[in-house]
């Protein structure tokens, strides 16, 4: 569960949200929306752990310590997904395979088969001649191999296409079902509200 509790910050002097609070149990999905800049990307910051909040608190099963919570929520950010651009698909998931422990060999080769990134064409393409499209794939496969019950994901469905869509929407519903739960930022919500169990909206102050 996650217990989000008052929480408020503040960005040169100018509030962007304040007594922000709710409770996330697994198998529910928030949607949090708004207008640009209204401190929607820095909430997801501060409930993974990366940025302290300035007033109220974020726990995860009653524990507050954010260590905790960058070890048990995976954050997918809307634009810089961590990739090694002269690396492949495969070597970037090899590596994260490596470095955090995410997965088994033939798990990581299953992402790439679901997210349409094993085909033989690509397998020594560097990811810096990837699309943005296939950019967001590859991000997505790597939060799909995360052992992590917490997703906190900003527009997650920027730049995909039908078929990318259709594989998260898949992907999406099998978390919440095993007993995930997540944030999603999103402007793009249509395809996935079936999937949305509470809305909040941040609002200009």
């Amino acid at each position: 569960m996650l217990t989000i509790s008052t929480l408020g910050y503040a960005f040169q002097h100018q509030k962007l949200f304040e007594n922000f609070s709710c409770t996330i149990a697994a198998g529910e999905l928030l949607h949090l929306s708004g207008p640009n800049g209204v401190g929607k990307s820095t909430l997801l910051t501060i409930v993974s752990g990366l940025r302290r909040p300035q007033l109220g608190t974020v726990a995860v099963a009653g524990d507050s310590k954010a260590a905790t919570r960058r070890a048990k929520t995976c954050y997918l950010p809307a634009e810089s997904y961590g990739h090694y651009f002269e690396l492949s698909a495969w070597e970037n998931l090899a590596l994260w395979t490596d470095i955090g422990a995410l997965a088994t060999v033939s798990a990581y080769e299953q992402a790439l088969k679901r997210w349409g990134l094993a085909s033989p064409r690509l397998a020594k393409v560097p990811v810096r001649s990837f699309s943005s499209g296939m950019k967001k794939r590859l991000a997505l496969a790597r939060v799909e191999l995360g052992k992590q019950k917490i997703w906190l994901l900003d527009e997650p469905l920027n730049g995909l296409d039908c078929k990318g869509t259709a594989t998260f929407q898949a992907l999406l519903a099998e978390h919440l079902s095993s007993g995930g739960l997540g944030i999603i930022v999103s402007h793009e919500i249509e395809a996935i509200a079936k999937l949305v169990t509470m809305t909040r909206e941040l609002r200009c102050n």
